[in-house]
C-alpha cells in the first residue's frame, strides 16, 4: 500500500470514528432530553416498580386553591398562570426498599415541551408529604401507604396538555401521569 493510499484509510478510519462519537452523543443527549416512561398511568390507576407502589390520585387545575394558612381562605396564582396540584399515593411493599432512599421528584410537562418542577408551596392544602420519603416528623414506613402532593405554577394555556414525570429514586426510574 502506498504512502497516500495508507494516509487516506487512516483519515477515513478517523473521520468514521469521529462520526461514530458525535451520534452517540447526540442519542445521549436526545434521551436525557426525552425519556421514556417505565410506565404511563391515568387518574386512579396503580403501577408497581422496584418493590413499591405508586397510585395518581387527583389532579387539581385552578387560578386557586385552598390554603393551610390561618385566616386566608385561598392561595392565589399569579396573573396568566394557573396552580395544579398533583396527589399521588406510594407504598414501599418489598423489605429489600430502603426508605431512606425511596425518593421521587415531579415535573409538569405540556405539549409544547415547557417544563416545570414542583413548587414548594406548603401555603396549600393537601397531603404534607412533598416527597416520597415523608417528612422529616413522619417519614414513609413499608407497608403504609403515604399520599405525596406536589403543586405547580403553570400559564393557563399549558392546564390542557399537562403531564407529569414522577422521577423515582436514584436509579433512573419514571411514571408518567396523565390525566
Amino acid at each position: 500500500m502506498t504512502a497516500v493510499l495508507r494516509s487516506r484509510a487512516v483519515l477515513a478510519a478517523a473521520l468514521a470514528f469521529a462520526l461514530a462519537v458525535a451520534g452517540w452523543q447526540a442519542y445521549l443527549h436526545w434521551t436525557a432530553r426525552n425519556p421514556v416512561p417505565d410506565a404511563v398511568i391515568g387518574l386512579g390507576e396503580t403501577v408497581e416498580i422496584d418493590g413499591a407502589s405508586y397510585r395518581f390520585d387527583s389532579l387539581t387545575a385552578a387560578p386557586r386553591l385552598p390554603s393551610t394558612i390561618e385566616g386566608q381562605e385561598w392561595v392565589e396564582a399569579p396573573a396568566g398562570a394557573t396552580l395544579v396540584q398533583v396527589v399521588v399515593t406510594t407504598e414501599i411493599l418489598s423489605d429489600e426498599v430502603d426508605p431512606e432512599t425511596h425518593y421521587c421528584e415531579a415535573t409538569a410537562y405540556d405539549a409544547a415541551g415547557r417544563r416545570w418542577r414542583s413548587d414548594l408551596l406548603s401555603d396549600v392544602a393537601g397531603p404534607e408529604a412533598y416527597s416520597c420519603r415523608g417528612t422529616s416528623e413522619d417519614p414513609i414506613r413499608p407497608g403504609e401507604p403515604l399520599p405525596v402532593g406536589f403543586v405547580f405554577v403553570v400559564p393557563a394555556d399549558a392546564v390542557d396538555t399537562l403531564y407529569v414525570d414522577l422521577s423515582l429514586g436514584y436509579e433512573g426510574g419514571m411514571v408518567r401521569l396523565t390525566d
